[in-house]
């Protein structure tokens, strides 16, 4: 998605998800959903990607689903919490205790907003010390006034300990000063009228001349004082050379694989939460590619108005020490927020959301070879002989949806 970079560089992790999926899966999965769009009792933050849950667990309670129908709901939300602590585990291994960790740690800094000030500032910090280490005195007016004054009334020690450890930039730094406070002085003329005053007393005048000529070198820059700047030698040019060019390939490469990997799993998100509606709708190649170019717009406008996301992002990518996992993950996470929401919204503006299912069509035969009577529904469970389905067991009864009834009376239940 070309324009995703563009939201990641304007400011600017998540766990995967399993692909595997069973006929079953995408069955409950289509009953889920329709359960939520006609009660509207879960937020989208409550949902939960059912296919998170082990296949085999899922069909399990799709059929007590089914025995138990006064019991679907809490099962389904047995189901979510289950997925939501598998979910958890992923990022937190140690569960709860990681969580409790993290969340101690983020409000003695005062909060999530307080630890993307603080992150800032952080990089703030080293933006300082990398202008301080190369000498770029632009640094000090970026400094807050009292650190200004601060830093000034530091100059007389500086010089004292730069005259030792450098008489070359000592010279460089003071010479200007010294030549321009001896111009003040009105010296030249002083000398000049010396000059005159000496008559014919040519010693006199010989050290008069003697120092004329030493004031002229001091305001010409021409002293014996070394004068001038301390040179790095070629190779040590030659070697910050390189080194800022490797920094700028770096910060290409740091956003160039952020927005690799956003662009992936953007498409990503989009195939996972699309899937079941693509299979239900039977859309044309046309239709899913317009469908999923929508979603990439929506998605992309909806994180570029989203202020602390771009606030949070610029943080992690002017930090010196940037990880970029952390940042994908981060920008994962977001979008997982958001791309379910778009989907269904989408969908639901132009297809009007998932189709119903279609009605079980019974058999053309009422009775199985068995002798069991076919059936559409699970008989309610007073109507069970309990007796009777203890003692041939769970496995070959209500799991594949044979059921003993009082009445000496057998029945199977014909499923979708």
């Amino acid at each position: 998605m070309a324009d995703e970079a563009a939201v990641i560089d304007q400011t600017t992790e998540t766990d995967p998800v399993l692909d595997t999926q069973t006929e079953t899966q995408e069955t409950d999965q289509a009953e889920s959903q329709g359960e939520t769009q006609d009660s509207q009792q879960q937020t989208e933050a409550d949902k939960v990607d059912g296919r998170r849950f082990n296949p085999e667990w899922s069909k399990a309670l799709k059929e007590l689903r089914e025995l138990y129908p006064d019991k679907a709901d809490m099962l389904t939300k047995m189901r979510d919490n289950y997925a939501r602590y598998q979910a958890l585990q992923e990022v937190a291994p140690k569960g709860l205790e990681d969580v409790r960790a993290w969340k101690a740690t983020l409000d003695a800094l005062g909060g999530s907003e307080a630890a993307t000030d603080l992150m800032q500032r952080v990089a703030d910090v080293e933006q300082v010390d990398a202008k301080i280490e190369a000498g770029d005195y632009s640094v000090i007016a970026e400094l807050p006034e009292s650190m200004q004054k601060g830093f000034y009334q530091m100059l007389p020690d500086a010089l004292a300990e730069l005259s030792t450890k450098d008489p070359q930039a000592f010279a460089a730094a003071v010479m200007p000063h010294f030549a321009a406070a001896l111009q003040g002085t009105g010296m030249e003329a002083h000398l000049q009228k010396m000059y005159q005053a000496a008559g014919d007393n040519e010693p006199l005048k010989e050290l008069i001349k003697q120092q004329y000529d030493w004031y002229q070198a001091q305001v010409q820059g021409k002293g014996a004082m070394p004068g001038g700047t301390k040179t790095a030698s070629p190779e040590v040019q030659r070697l910050q050379a390189e080194l800022n060019s490797r920094r700028e390939a770096d910060d290409q490469s740091f956003i160039g694989g952020i927005s690799e990997k956003t662009n992936q799993y953007v498409t990503e998100s989009f195939a996972k939460n699309a899937e079941v509606y693509l299979k239900q709708l039977n859309l044309t190649d046309a239709q899913k590619s317009d469908l999923a170019e929508s979603f990439n717009v929506k998605l992309v406008d909806k994180l570029a108005a989203d202020t602390a996301f771009q606030k949070q992002l610029a943080a992690y990518k002017s930090l010196k020490n940037r990880n970029p996992e952390t940042v994908n993950s981060y920008i994962r996470s977001k979008i997982d927020e958001s791309a379910k929401a778009i989907i269904d919204g989408l969908v639901t503006a132009r297809y009007g959301g998932m189709r119903k299912a279609k009605p079980t069509t019974l058999p053309s035969t009422t009775t199985t070879d068995a002798g069991a009577v076919r059936v559409a529904k699970t008989p309610d469970q007073s109507e069970w002989d309990m007796d009777k389905m203890d003692a041939v067991g769970y496995d070959q009864t209500a799991k594949i949806g044979k059921f003993f009834l009082k009445g000496n009376r057998t029945v199977q239940v014909v499923r979708a």
